[in-house]
C-alpha cells in the first residue's frame, strides 16, 4: 500500500483534455535498438480515480489504423494495444502521485522565516520557480529537518564560487530535486516524489493488471529519471534516451502513459556509424547523441 504521509486533493485541469486517445506515433534508436513510441491521451486523472483502470482502458482503445488529422506521425499505421513481447509502459510519476492520494495542500503550509530566506538564495531554472517558492521550501524543511537543510544550503554557498551546482540537490536527493507542483493545474497543490518502494510496488501492480513491463517515471524538459522498472523492462538508460525529448509534457496535455514497443530483436543492432572528432578521435554514432540527462530542481 502507497504511503498515505500527506493529504489527499482534488485538483481541477487545466483546458479541457481531447478523448482521443493517440498523440503520436514515432520510430527511435536506442542502444541500437529500433523502439516504436506511442503517446497516449487518457481521461483527466485525480484521486478519485482507478490509474491501472484509466491505463488498460487506453492501451485497449489504441487504434491500428490511420491516425487523426494533426496527430505528428512518423510511420504508416498505429500499432494496436495488445500485449506484445518487450512492450513497456512509461507512466509519469505525477498522475501516480494524484491518483494514490498523494498530493499536499500547499493552503496548509505555512512558509517560516527561514522557508523564506532559504527560498531567497534558490536560482529558478527556465520558467520553473522551484524551491524558490517558500512554501516549496518550507515542505522540504519539515521533510528533511532545519539542520540538514541548513547545511546542504551552506554547503552550496561554498561550493558554487569553484563553478559547483547542484550541490543543495544532490545532498537533499529527491525531496528537494524532485518535489513538483504549485503551478499550472496544480497550482494550490505539492507534488512530493515517490519513494523507491512505493514506485516499485506500483510498478510492479500496474504490470500485472496491463500484462506488459511498467516504468514509473519522472521526465522534464531539463532531464529526468527512472523511479521503478518491472521484470522485463529495459535498462534506465534506454528508457531515459526514448523519453529524452519529454513527450508526455508537464502541463494540461493529460498524456500520462507511453507505449514503448521494440521493434526489432535485442540481438539485432544497428550498425554504429563512426564520426571523427576535431582532434582526430572517432566516436560512435551511440556516443554523439542522445545523451541521458539528470534532473534539477524544479
Amino acid at each position: 500500500m502507497l504511503s498515505t504521509m500527506t493529504t489527499s486533493l482534488r485538483v481541477e485541469p487545466g483546458p479541457d483534455p481531447l478523448a482521443a486517445p493517440v498523440a503520436s506515433d514515432v520510430v527511435l534508436v536506442a542502444a541500437g535498438r529500433r523502439w516504436r513510441r506511442v503517446l497516449l491521451r487518457t481521461p483527466w486523472l485525480d484521486a478519485d480515480d482507478d490509474l491501472g483502470g484509466a491505463l488498460a482502458a487506453a492501451l485497449a482503445t489504441m487504434p491500428d489504423g490511420s491516425p487523426r488529422p494533426g496527430d505528428v506521425v512518423a510511420v504508416a499505421t498505429m500499432p494496436d494495444g495488445s500485449p506484445r513481447p518487450g512492450d513497456v509502459v512509461a507512466v509519469a510519476e505525477k498522475v501516480a502521485v494524484v491518483t494514490s492520494g498523494r498530493t499536499v495542500d500547499a493552503h496548509g503550509l505555512r512558509a517560516g522565516a527561514l522557508a523564506h530566506l532559504l527560498a531567497r538564495s534558490v536560482r529558478p531554472v527556465g520558467n520553473s520557480l522551484g524551491l524558490s517558492q517558500p512554501r516549496k521550501m518550507q515542505f522540504v524543511l519539515d521533510q528533511a529537518g532545519p539542520a540538514r537543510v541548513v547545511g546542504a544550503a551552506l554547503a552550496a554557498a561554498l561550493a558554487r564560487p569553484f563553478g559547483s551546482t547542484g550541490t543543495f540537490y544532490r545532498l537533499l536527493g529527491s525531496t528537494a530535486r524532485d518535489l513538483d507542483g504549485l503551478r499550472g493545474a496544480y497550482r494550490d497543490a505539492l507534488l512530493p516524489p515517490l519513494l523507491p518502494g512505493e514506485a516499485a510496488l506500483l510498478g510492479h501492480h500496474l504490470a500485472s493488471r496491463l500484462g506488459r513491463a511498467v516504468a514509473v517515471v519522472d521526465v522534464n524538459d531539463r532531464g529526468g529519471s527512472v523511479r521503478s522498472v518491472s521484470a522485463g523492462g529495459p535498462d534506465p538508460e534506454v528508457l531515459l534516451r526514448l523519453l529524452a525529448d519529454n513527450p508526455q509534457g508537464n502541463a494540461g496535455q493529460s498524456t500520462p502513459l507511453v507505449l514503448l514497443r521494440p521493434s526489432d530483436p535485442p540481438s539485432s543492432r544497428a550498425p554504429q556509424r563512426r564520426r571523427r572528432r576535431s582532434d582526430g578521435r572517432l566516436l560512435s554514432s551511440r556516443n554523439c547523441s542522445g545523451q541521458v540527462r539528470r534532473s534539477t530542481g524544479r
